[in-house]
């Protein structure tokens, strides 16, 4: 009954579109074999990217939705007529050809797609909490859709983290070039110490970081400041605590080395007759064009780590990466505060980090592993 993903669809990719301020550097099109576009995927993609989802994720759930809407084809069905029983035979045939938890994660983006369409009114009375419904389903605290369709979808828990001393080692081991090595090496730190993703870490704006005076004030005083962070997971604004210290390493980076980086991409944009236009962003590429993408960041961090492996000053076992970075800091300070009021303290972590339930910060604890500890 259940053909192989991708029959008589395809996806198609426009390059840097800009969506409500925003640019998509790949935004994703399902066509059928005669070339129209399923066009409430498309309204769908748009709904998420506007949500702060990023192109890459847009890139993932197109494709869950493109195997999908093939199925569908094959079958002479469309979304309105959807069941549980039809939705499990479905869930089934993909963990026969890739995995269960595969087939759980493309169910879990049907679920999302299909309650997009019952909200928008496409149809009704198909999927929902009322158990009238077709497919009922439950929510979360966060709002994540609950069914036994989605059951297994979630990663399994790394018992990982990166080291104290291994982080030390891929931070010292950054680009050459001076003022790079000190962007790279300030990044690293935000992440370890504030436990940003490097997506935030990235879109770190000027406009955030406190003015110097502000910051010598408050090395003054002994203080921490709060700053907002804008560019987060799900686009919602988060208030961190911030070392002055940090701070005024930022600043001085800012007015240095990327003032160095701006004055050298400007004089290239004038040779080149071209109007150049400074980046908002702390961080910049070496270039100077646009703010340093996550991907790039992720990468240096990981060339850096298998540099160290190279030379024998780490081991694969020590694996250290990007992300690594984050879930140091949550297990650093989940050690650091104790047991006394700890409910209270892990709230205060999740709101710090960005987590939408004490359930996604625990999958970042890992209690077997405390490195340095000895």
């Amino acid at each position: 009954m259940f053909a192989e993903a991708g029959t008589m669809m395809k996806t198609r990719f426009l390059s840097m579109v800009e969506i409500g301020g925003r640019i998509c550097e790949r935004f994703p099109l399902i066509v059928s074999d005669n070339g129209e576009a399923v066009i409430d995927v498309m309204r769908y993609m748009l709904c998420l990217f506007n949500e702060g989802n990023s192109y890459r994720s847009l890139e993932t759930y197109s494709g869950h939705l493109r195997d999908f809407f093939a199925q569908l084809a094959v079958d002479g069905l469309t979304p309105s007529l959807m069941t549980v029983d039809y939705l499990n035979g479905y869930k089934e045939a993909i963990g026969k050809r890739a995995s269960t938890q595969y087939a759980a994660q493309v169910l879990r983006t049907v679920l999302s797609f299909l309650l997009w369409m019952e909200e928008q009114k496409l149809f009704r009375g198909i999927i929902g909490e009322d158990c009238r419904c077709a497919i009922t389903i439950k929510r979360a605290p966060g709002g994540a859709i609950q069914h036994a369709l989605t059951k297994g979808s979630a990663s399994p828990k790394s018992n990982h983290f990166p080291s104290d001393k291994a982080i030390s080692v891929v931070k010292a081991r950054g680009p050459r070039d001076c003022d790079l090595a000190d962007r790279y090496k300030l990044m690293v730190d935000w992440c370890q110490v504030k436990g940003l993703r490097a997506k935030e870490v990235c879109g770190l704006l000027l406009t955030e970081v406190p003015d110097l005076v502000t910051i010598e004030r408050a090395i003054s005083d002994g203080r921490a400041l709060e700053i907002t962070l804008t560019v987060t997971k799900g686009s919602k604004p988060r208030i961190i605590e911030v070392h002055p210290l940090l701070l005024a390493r930022t600043r001085t980076w800012i007015s240095t080395a990327r003032r160095l980086i701006v004055r050298r991409a400007g004089e290239r944009a004038r040779v080149a007759g071209w109007v150049y236009r400074e980046p908002s962003q702390v961080f910049l590429s070496h270039t100077g064009a646009a703010a340093l993408s996550p991907r790039a960041f992720s990468n240096s961090v990981r060339a850096a780590f298998l540099s160290a492996v190279a030379d024998g000053e780490l081991s694969l076992a020590d694996r250290t990466w990007a992300h690594g970075l984050r879930k140091a800091m949550i297990n650093r300070e989940v050690r650091a505060r104790g047991q006394k009021g700890a409910n209270q303290r892990e709230h205060a972590l999740r709101h710090e980090t960005g987590h939408g339930s004490l359930a996604s910060l625990g999958r970042y604890v890992v209690t077997e592993q405390w490195p340095d500890d000895e």
